[in-house]
């Protein structure tokens, strides 16, 4: 029986990493039923409580052996190395000394399911856990990634270029991977949580379904406006929803996908539900205890999505949704892309945004072309949730 590790995940209180694991667990168990799956995760306290049933084990992924006598050596190193010689070099010690004979490398196959983890900048912990595990000859894949232009800095390429597979989610990412990427290894596929299952739970009051609007907002929007532009991201919303209200009968749904500890999509936009909660129109879907099929059940009954949490968009594509994109990020831009031929009209990047009518504006071309945007999803979808579950394939060609 093969081993895979599932790595590089950050956890379930992203429903977005949930969903990729899930359904990543499914897409490698059509192919190869009797592996063994094991989830390795820098929170494995949330994914005990939402993936229990879909892995075989989860596990904390910076944990060394419990012999590990050089460890405690190296720590006092690597503070030595930060206030005499450069810190990077001191990072790669330490992170090799806590990797190189860590439980993870027991596995016999090893799959990055943290798509955007090349989006931040270099991450030595990250390059040295790769680097330890092809010391090994074990079968190391990059599942489902968006990577920039500007994220082709050396150390990431380096480390991108040794994968045996690598499969990007979007055609912008495979463009700027076949630059620096054997072609050999380099396999378009689609995100793997346009395959997701949906489950439906009972709707709240005020929930209308097929006349509501549902709309995600992320904390994580600010880190991208300027000095000029701050608050642009909330006073966006508001204008939407105040846009919604007015003008339309469509009640408004406000659904949270993130609940991480200061990157909380919940406490964010409960703060906006207050405000127009007095309307009777506005409410907040309680997703503190929901998992990933559970939200995708609430966003499949909306009739418009609006979105800035990427796997909450595919969430809502996926179930036929016309949907609207508060972009941030490559990634939102390419699978749009994609999608529609373009992502113009589609995607509303929240780094260019100067004025706050500018969502509303695109909403209302949403609204517009509700049926042409609904037809084309009808038509592409089946493709993009066969090109997801054909990542298997790939992978088993290489076992």
């Amino acid at each position: 029986m093969e081993n895979i590790a599932l790595y590089l995940h950050s956890g379930s209180l992203n429903h977005g990493c949930e969903a990729i694991v899930r359904s990543t667990a499914g897409i490698l168990r059509d192919v190869m039923p009797q592996i063994k799956i094991n989830l390795y995760s820098t929170d494995p306290l949330s994914d005990n409580i939402f993936l229990s049933d879909v892995v075989d084990s989860i596990h904390n992924q910076n944990t060394p052996r419990p012999n590990c006598t050089e460890l405690k050596s190296f720590k006092r190193l690597k503070a030595r190395f930060f206030s005499v010689f450069a810190s990077e070099k001191a990072d790669e010690m330490y992170f090799y000394n806590v990797y190189r004979d860590a439980p993870i490398l027991d596995n016999d196959i090893f799959i990055s399911v943290g798509g955007d983890v090349y989006c931040y900048g270099k991450n030595t912990s990250y390059s040295i856990l790769n680097s330890c595990i092809r010391e090994r000859d074990k079968l190391n894949v990059l599942w489902g990634c968006s990577v920039g232009e500007r994220d082709l800095i050396p150390g990431n390429v380096k480390d991108i270029k040794g994968y045996d597979l690598v499969i990007p989610r979007e055609s912008i990412t495979f463009e700027n991977l076949s630059k620096v990427v054997d072609k050999n290894k380099l396999r378009l596929h689609r995100d793997p949580a346009f395959s997701l299952n949906t489950q439906f739970l009972p709707l709240p009051e005020g929930f209308v379904e097929g006349n509501t609007v549902g709309i995600n907002i992320s904390p994580l929007i600010s880190k991208y406006e300027t000095r000029e532009t701050a608050g642009m991201g909330v006073d966006s919303v508001c204008d939407l929803i105040e846009y919604i209200l007015e003008h339309t009968s469509s009640a408004v749904a406000l659904i949270p996908h993130v609940m991480q500890p200061g990157n909380n999509d919940y406490e964010f936009m409960e703060k906006i539900c207050e405000k127009y909660s007095h309307t009777g129109r506005v409410l907040i879907i309680d997703a503190r205890s929901m998992n990933a099929e559970q939200l995708k059940g609430y966003i499949a009954r909306c009739r418009f999505f609006v979105g800035a949490r990427t796997h909450a968009t595919i969430a809502a594509y996926s179930s036929l949704v016309p949907t609207l994109v508060i972009g941030y990020s490559v990634k939102s831009e390419g699978i749009a892309r994609d999608l529609f031929g373009t992502e113009k009209g589609l995607v509303v990047p929240i780094q260019n945004m100067t004025d706050k009518s500018e969502l509303t504006l695109a909403f209302k071309d949403l609204m517009k072309n509700e049926e042409k945007y609904r037809r084309r999803l009808c038509d592409v979808i089946p493709s993009f949730i066969g090109s997801a579950k054909s990542a298997g394939k790939e992978l088993l060609s290489l076992v």
